[in-house]
């Protein structure tokens, strides 16, 4: 059986960049490609992908799911993208993270070795991504009925919850989960592939 089959993927969309003058980070052009756009085109094309967000034209067919009342924050975008995820893993990811794919291969390749809830990546600086992170379906639905409503929940606290296992990444990896949160962000998003600290 094809992997990758086992897999759905949940992108988180439906931000703001407070930083960023309020900006649509979906939309941010990383050389010329939308952010969402640019982090579509590096998964497998045979996986299911499902939106947390406004719906909007993409590069290949995903489903697009919003949480209700929208702006409630990525546990309720993760909520509500899990009811059509058919799949007995998922990874969660930020689409503000436009150069992440190979980093999503090796964690579903690391996590199938694994007998945790979840696989959690630590950047070279000691950070815990979260927004980037392998889960057992079952476990990320258990987690999110034990929080109660998720509207508001952070997502350090869905993985309190969890038994979770850390992936620590070089340089070269760290860099690939760089994140667009301000302006100067963004202009380093555009070096491709992403400049190593």
């Amino acid at each position: 059986m094809n992997p990758t089959r086992l897999w759905s993927v949940i992108v988180l969309a439906g931000g703001a960049g407070q930083r960023l003058g309020g900006a649509d980070k979906a939309g941010l052009l990383v050389n010329g490609t939308s952010a969402l756009d640019r982090l579509l085109g590096g998964l497998p094309a045979d996986m299911p992908v499902i939106v947390a967000g406004v719906e909007r034209p993409t590069s290949r067919p995903v489903t697009f799911r919003q949480e209700s009342p929208a702006g409630g924050g990525p546990v309720a975008g993760i909520a509500a993208a899990l009811t059509e995820v058919a799949t007995s893993n998922a990874v969660i990811v930020a689409t503000d993270m436009p150069w992440c794919a190979p980093i999503i291969t090796e964690l579903m390749e690391r996590f199938a070795l694994l007998s945790a809830d979840a696989l959690v990546p630590v950047t070279i600086d000691g950070r815990q991504q979260m927004l980037c992170s392998a889960w057992r379906t079952a476990a990320l639905r258990r987690t999110i009925n034990e929080l109660g409503d998720p509207q508001g929940q952070a997502v350090r606290i869905l993985v309190a919850l969890a038994a979770v296992d850390e992936w620590h990444l070089d340089s070269r990896q760290s860099a690939l989960l760089a994140d667009i949160d301000t302006p100067d962000d963004l202009t380093r998003a555009q070096d491709e592939p992403p400049a190593v600290p």
